[in-house]
C-alpha cells in the first residue's frame, strides 16, 4: 500500500460503503491524518473528509468519521 512520502498506515476500518484510513505522517512535524472515503457503485473511492488527530485521539476520530453522512 502506497499512501505518500513519510506516511505509514496505522489501521484501516470499514462500515458499509465507508472506509477509514488512519495514518502517521512523519517529518519535521509529526501528525496523524485520518481519511474517510465512500465507495460508490462503480467501486470508485471518493474522499469525504480528512481530520487531523492527536496520537491519543486517532481511534475516536476514526470512529466519528465512520458515522458522518453514511449512506444507507
Amino acid at each position: 500500500m502506497r499512501i505518500g512520502k513519510n506516511r505509514r498506515p496505522i489501521f484501516i476500518w470499514s462500515k458499509e460503503s465507508r472506509w477509514i484510513v488512519a495514518t502517521e505522517h512523519g517529518g519535521r512535524v509529526w501528525n496523524y491524518p485520518v481519511f474517510a472515503f465512500d465507495i460508490d457503485r462503480d467501486h470508485n473511492a471518493i474522499l469525504v473528509r480528512t481530520e487531523a488527530a492527536a496520537v491519543n485521539t486517532v481511534c475516536a476520530t476514526a470512529s466519528s468519521l465512520l458515522e458522518i453522512g453514511v449512506r444507507p
